[in-house]
C-alpha cells in the first residue's frame, strides 16, 4: 500500500531519503569503535603478566611503541576502506584517528624517551608524517576536489 502511494505521488527526479540510514550509520560507527577497543584490549593481554587482565596502558616502551603503531594501522586501513568505498565520513573517521595517533605519540610517547631515542623517534614521526600527507593528497584531496566540480 505504501509503495502504491510513492508510486502515484512521486514526481521525477525527487529523492526518497533511505529511512535505515540513520540507523546503518550509527551501527557502523559502533563497530569502528568495537574494532578500536578490541585492538586496544588485545595488546593489553599481549603484555599482561599473569592470568588476569590488568588495564594499565603504557606500562612499558614496548607496550606504548605497540598501541601507537596499532592505532596508525587502524586509521590507514580506515583510510584504505574509505577510498575503496568512496565514503567520506570514513576518510574524516581515518584522518581523526590519525590525528590522535600523532598527538599521543608526540606528547605521551616521546616523553618517556632520552636522548637519541627521542630524536630517532622525532625522524620516524616526521617521514611518516610526510608520508601520510602525501598519501591524503593523491587519494583523499583529490578525490573530492574531483566530486566537487
Amino acid at each position: 500500500m505504501l509503495d502504491q502511494h510513492l508510486a502515484e505521488n512521486i514526481r521525477p527526479g525527487v529523492v526518497i531519503p533511505d529511512p535505515h540510514l540513520r540507523l546503518r550509520r550509527r551501527g557502523q560507527g559502533a563497530a569502528i569503535a568495537v574494532v578500536f577497543v578490541w585492538i586496544n584490549l588485545a595488546i593489553a593481554n599481549w603484555f599482561a603478566t599473569g592470568a588476569t587482565l590488568t588495564l594499565s596502558f603504557g606500562d612499558t616502551p614496548a607496550q606504548r611503541l605497540t598501541v601507537s603503531i596499532a592505532w596508525g594501522i587502524y586509521a590507514l586501513a580506515l583510510l584504505g576502506i574509505g577510498v575503496a568505498r568512496d565514503s567520506v565520513g570514513l576518510r574524516w573517521i581515518s584522518l581523526a584517528f590519525l590525528l590522535i595517533t600523532i598527538g599521543k605519540v608526540f606528547l605521551y610517547d616521546l616523553g618517556a624517551l632520552t636522548d637519541l631515542y627521542r630524536v630517532a623517534s622525532l625522524v620516524g614521526l616526521a617521514v611518516s608524517l610526510i608520508l601520510v600527507s602525501l598519501l591524503y593528497q593523491r587519494f583523499v584531496f583529490r578525490a573530492s576536489r574531483g566530486e566537487g566540480s
